[in-house]
């Protein structure tokens, strides 16, 4: 199965257990267990920049379900909790410990079942943040990291996804030709929760960690 296809599996998965067995929102239900995801917020003003190419896609092409979430790039995948309490305060003792960095994202890249997104650059600080992240998840809460977060898992600030064939066609040609770059610090992590119908931030910790120094300090 194809990194991309995992990634709509989960997508699917994650929306599915916040909803009846109707398939329509369950909002007079209770929820024995809920949807979170580990992430990294775009800064103000990427998050606008992202947020103007999807209200541009809104406008071109139509609804689709990437408007349901914050822009953001992906450290830990949906999995389920029963108690939000001990994530929340997972996420904000680790963002104590990570002092913040830059994020370099560029060019308008797609999966080959119909994700658009913007690719992030290759970036060690982002890739040891995650290992982190899976590990101490795995050791300390028996969350287990899905196959598509082995090494072949790919950062990136997911756009749009969920068109018919014909429409993402038309939609992977127009951004072909377009261009993308920005860099930004990253300064937060959030915990998200999926209410069944988005992404919502539960958590949103600064990054405070104080920076190794690069050489020696002292005569």
């Amino acid at each position: 199965m194809t990194f991309s296809n995992q990634l709509r599996r989960l997508r699917r998965v994650s929306t599915r257990l916040l909803r009846g067995s109707s398939g329509n929102p369950a909002y007079s239900s209770p929820l024995d267990e809920v949807q979170l995801a580990i992430v990294i917020p775009l800064a103000d003003q990427p998050a606008r920049e992202v947020t103007k190419l999807q209200i541009e896609i809104l406008r071109k092409y139509g609804r689709n379900p990437g408007l349901e979430a914050f822009p953001h790039i992906t450290l830990k995948m949906g999995f389920g909790a029963t108690d939000i309490r001990p994530f929340e305060k997972y996420v904000e003792t680790l963002a104590s410990e990570i002092p913040p960095f830059k994020i370099s994202v560029k060019n308008f890249e797609t999966f080959d079942d119909g994700i658009l997104f913007l690719d992030v650059e290759p970036n060690p600080a982002l890739e040891t943040l995650r290992q982190r992240i899976l590990e101490d998840l795995s050791v300390n809460h028996g969350v287990r990291a899905e196959p598509i977060e082995g090494p072949l898992f790919r950062f990136h600030v997911t756009l749009a996804y969920g068109f018919r064939p014909h429409e993402f066609e038309a939609l992977q040609k127009f951004y072909a030709s377009r261009e993308a770059k920005f860099v930004f610090e990253a300064s937060h992590m959030d915990l998200f929760c999926h209410t069944g119908q988005q992404w919502v931030s539960y958590a949103h910790a600064e990054l405070r960690g104080v920076p190794k120094p690069m050489y020696p300090i002292g005569p």
